[in-house]
């Protein structure tokens, strides 16, 4: 048997392989299409498929002018229909990915890899929930870092899958950056080059955090929520400068002049009266922890809103309470009180009562 029938059987296997992928699968039962099966599908179906490709190279170098000319392969161009079975087969299978992301917890952003399990106590540790990246520059380190000791580095997953949970992870502007990049073993890393080229940018990051710092929102009431506000973006944005290798502590000068410029008017009063007549240069750590301190004083006691709300209602109820209505006699309609009424003492012991009883009024009348 000649070399290029031997490749030809051997193609044939591959692409009837090829097609009975997407046959089997939609025999499964119900119960057992699930996500991982599904990931596992497509990696064995990009494999085959490489394979295949691989074959045919070595087929059109082996076979004659004549043979490819005579060749059922080549006359009826198997190579194409079993890329049509291939494309369709990868659709199908991408298509059911997505909708199992959407009902099962774990590929939509949970890894469940068995390195998350404590070997010593044999304690399942909690999932671990990838974050979602929206094309922020600000939230790119934190992103990058997760992903990458989660499921970049992970040696245990498929670039199918990795490509999945990346995928999965991307929303808004980040998302349409590769939402044409189609999940196959070999679309990982230049998804993943696509976008470290985009937002592995340094210096727009850095401006991004000094932005997010320098743009924070002035204290709109005096309330423990817009302090710890706006104690915790600030902090949040110098901690990610200065895992940056960024000098913030040298920045305390503009640091605490753009968080004083933040305060409401009481809480300027406030920090003067706490810095007093010092003349010594001041420090983020002083201006951090007086909004740590003044936190805690506002969590304590009711906001002064609060207070002029029951002030209010307090108001209210001593007016209603000392607001005195002109009363009349049940008995004539005077202006004198029951017991006074001449037409009530005329009456007997029993009818009295029973108009007593009558008007709720006191029983002693």
């Amino acid at each position: 048997m000649s070399d290029l029938r031997l490749l030809l059987i051997e193609q044939r296997n591959l692409i009837d392989s090829i097609n009975r992928v997407l046959i089997n699968y939609k025999k499964l039962a119900k119960a057992n299409v699930t996500l991982p099966k599904t990931t596992s599908r497509q990696s064995a179906l990009e494999k085959l498929w490489e394979k295949c490709q691989a074959l045919h190279v070595k087929i059109l170098q082996t076979a004659t002018k004549k043979e490819q000319k005579t060749e059922t392969y080549f006359i009826e161009q198997e190579i194409l229909d079993a890329k049509d079975s291939y494309i369709e087969t990868a659709d199908y299978l991408a298509e059911s990915v997505s909708k199992l992301s959407k009902r099962e917890p774990s590929p939509s952003g949970r890894c469940n890899d068995s390195s998350l399990r404590n070997a010593s106590s044999g304690m399942q540790l909690p999932r671990i929930t990838l974050p979602k990246f929206s094309g922020s520059f600000v939230e790119w380190e934190n992103f990058r870092g997760i992903f990458e000791s989660i499921v970049a580095n992970n040696d245990s997953l498929t670039n199918t899958q990795k490509l999945h949970y990346l995928k999965s992870s991307l929303i808004g502007d980040a998302a349409l950056l590769v939402s044409n990049i189609k999940i196959s073993e070999t679309n990982y890393d230049p998804a993943w080059k696509l976008l470290t080229d985009e937002y592995d940018n340094r210096n727009a990051i850095i401006h991004a955090h000094i932005h997010s710092f320098a743009d924070l929102p002035k204290m709109k009431t005096e309330q423990a929520s817009d302090l710890k506000r706006l104690r915790d973006n600030a902090s949040a944005a110098l901690a990610a400068l200065t895992n940056m290798t960024r000098p913030v502590e040298q920045w305390s000068d503009l640091l605490v002049y753009i968080i004083f410029q933040k305060f409401s008017p009481r809480t300027r009063n406030e920090w003067n009266l706490t810095r007093g007549n010092s003349n010594e240069y001041l420090t983020y750590k002083e201006i951090h922890d007086f909004l740590t301190c003044r936190i805690r004083g506002l969590g304590d006691y009711p906001s002064h809103s609060d207070s002029v709300s029951n002030n209010s209602r307090s108001n209210k109820g001593r007016s209603s309470v000392n607001h005195v209505s002109v009363l009349k006699c049940v008995q004539c309609s005077g202006s004198q009180c029951l017991a006074k009424c001449d037409d009530f003492i005329a009456q007997s012991a029993d009818q009295r009562r029973q108009l007593a009883r009558q008007y709720k009024c006191c029983s002693t009348v």
